[in-house]
Order: C-alpha cells, then sequence, then structure tokens
C-alpha cells in the first residue's frame, strides 16, 4: 500500500499549528517502509492556500497537532486523513508511531472560535478605546477654543 504522509514542519519538528508552519515534510511509503522524503517550503499563507498545497502534492493522510476545521473538512473531503492532535516530535518519530499504529487522531488543538472570539473582544476594547479617547480629545480641544476665544473667561 502506498501513502504519502504530510507533516508541518518548524524547524526539525513538527509544528504544533498547521497554519503557523514555515514548510511540509511529504514521506512516501511503500508496504510500511519510508521509501522518500522531501522537505519543501509552505506557501505563502492565505485562507485555503495549504490545504490546495499539500492536495497538489498527492497526500493521503497529514500528521499535524492543531488545524482549522475549514481545513479538515477541505482535507477531509478530498479524502485525505487527517491526524490531529499529534505531538510535536521528529518526523522519523512521528512515522514510526503513526506507522505502528501508537499516533492516533487526538483532540485537535486548534479551535479558531476560540481565536475569534478573543480577537473579535479585543478589536471592540480597541473601538471603544479609540473612539473614548477621540471623544475626549475633541471636547478637550472645544474647551481650548472656548477660552482662546474669550479672553475674559479664566
Amino acid at each position: 500500500m502506498k501513502r504519502r504522509i504530510a507533516i508541518p514542519m518548524e524547524g526539525n519538528v513538527l509544528c504544533d499549528h498547521f497554519g503557523h508552519c514555515e514548510a511540509f515534510v511529504f514521506v512516501d511509503v511503500e508496504n510500511d517502509k519510508i521509501v522518500n522524503t522531501s522537505r519543501i517550503d509552505a506557501p505563502e499563507h492565505q485562507h485555503g492556500s495549504f490545504p490546495r498545497f499539500i492536495m497538489a502534492h498527492g497526500a493521503t493522510d497529514l500528521l499535524c497537532g492543531g488545524i482549522g476545521q475549514h481545513a479538515v473538512s477541505t482535507l477531509s473531503g478530498s479524502g485525505i486523513n487527517v491526524v490531529c492532535g499529534t505531538p510535536v516530535d521528529t518526523v522519523e518519530k512521528l512515522i514510526h508511531d503513526y506507522l505502528s499504529g501508537i499516533l492516533k487522531n487526538d483532540e485537535n488543538q486548534c479551535d479558531h472560535s476560540h481565536h475569534f472570539h478573543h480577537s473579535h473582544h479585543s478589536h471592540q476594547y480597541e473601538h471603544q478605546h479609540k473612539h473614548e479617547h477621540q471623544h475626549e480629545h475633541r471636547h478637550a480641544h472645544r474647551h481650548l477654543h472656548a477660552h482662546r476665544s474669550n479672553p475674559d473667561k479664566p
């Protein structure tokens, strides 16, 4: 059985967040033996670019830590077996554990709804803070103008 296993990398170990990796290692396996390994720089990260990249390189499996649900759906829908929750380790160790059945699909460490929720609240706070600051600045500016236009007022 032939497989092509993709692993997102940061340096020489798995990158724990799929969308932040610097490269992908593709490991070609035949009859549970590694026959080839190649490392290819990741494309520019844009929505959907990493799943398209993996599909274009013929991957049958993806070992990853955290990954967004949209990427999982896209890859799974293309017949790629996505294994989430993979620990940060070397390619050799991960492939050995995966082929031995030790490495199994675990909890997805990337919950984009949490990131959105957090950044949404941050944005609201920044917007509110900016608005309050602008209001205070305009009020102070008007107050200063009132004093300058009427020199008799203290």
